[in-house]
């Protein structure tokens, strides 16, 4: 299957032997298993740089599964990130330090996501002024046992994909979120095989 262009900057590409899509080992590729899950929020990722080649990156998976999303890099070589870009209305930022409870009457229209590090995401929210006044939506950690991508040294920290998915169930409901939650055990499952 060949990459979705937007996904892709110009630069570089994935190492040889992956899928150019899911950058799984050809072998293993989970392109197949990518679902087409259609929210009414609005999922903004906002990837940092140093996160776009990497194979245990799942924010181009989640953007890839997302009908309502856009993924937008940030950090690029030459490239200055506009914050015009996340303007958009009644927009929260999932992010720690925020609330895990929704307001009833007005819910978020949009969820920005970034997709880095946590010290990576710790110094986007400083440089990137309009995430500042966002609402923020906390999550609760994952259960104990719940295979992750990449070793935290936190209990609440997340791969960009599976706390997408935690945020849909929040915000949409379990039959929504069920085919994320799929596509990120699937993909833990096939990267652990192939050693990343």
């Amino acid at each position: 299957m060949s990459p979705d262009p937007a996904l892709l900057p110009e630069k570089r590409g994935p190492q040889p032997g992956r899928c150019a899509r899911c950058f799984l080992q050809l072998r293993l590729c989970a392109c197949s298993l990518i679902p087409a899950v259609t929210t009414r929020t609005r999922f903004v990722i906002v990837r940092h740089a140093a996160e776009t080649w990497k194979t245990s990156n799942t924010g181009r998976l989640a953007a890839l599964a997302l009908t309502n999303s856009e993924l937008l890099d940030y950090g690029r070589d030459g490239h200055r990130f506009s914050e015009d870009l996340l303007s958009g209305r009644h927009a929260w930022l999932l992010y720690p330090g925020g609330s895990a409870a929704l307001p009833r009457v007005d819910p978020p229209a949009e969820i920005v996501v970034l997709d880095a590090t946590w010290q990576q995401a710790r110094r986007m929210t400083q440089r990137i002024t309009i995430l500042r006044g966002m609402p923020r939506l906390s999550l609760p950690p994952p259960l104990p046992g719940t295979m992750r991508m990449r070793t935290g040294s936190r209990p609440e920290e997340m791969s960009t994909l599976e706390a997408i998915a935690h945020a849909v169930e929040l915000l949409e409901g379990k039959v929504l979120s069920e085919p994320l939650e799929r596509l990120h055990a699937e993909v833990v499952l096939r990267a652990r095989a192939s050693g990343r």
